[in-house]
């Protein structure tokens, strides 16, 4: 009985091993990149702003 469970415990073993290889694990969000994409966008809404801004004043 103990036999069999090694050969079972090798066997699961080797097909989660072999299952990380074919699938790796998603790689984790830098939060530097999430704060970087966050800050671009705020620039770019601002700069939309500034120059949007002369066009409502004349109106």
């Amino acid at each position: 009985m103990k036999k069999n469970k090694k050969l079972l415990d090798k066997d699961l073993e080797k097909r989660f091993k072999k299952l990380d290889r074919q699938h790796p694990k998603p790689e984790k969000t830098n939060i530097r990149d999430i704060i970087l994409k966050i800050t671009i966008g705020l620039i770019a809404i601002i700069l939309i702003g500034i120059m949007l801004l002369p066009t409502i004043i004349n109106h």
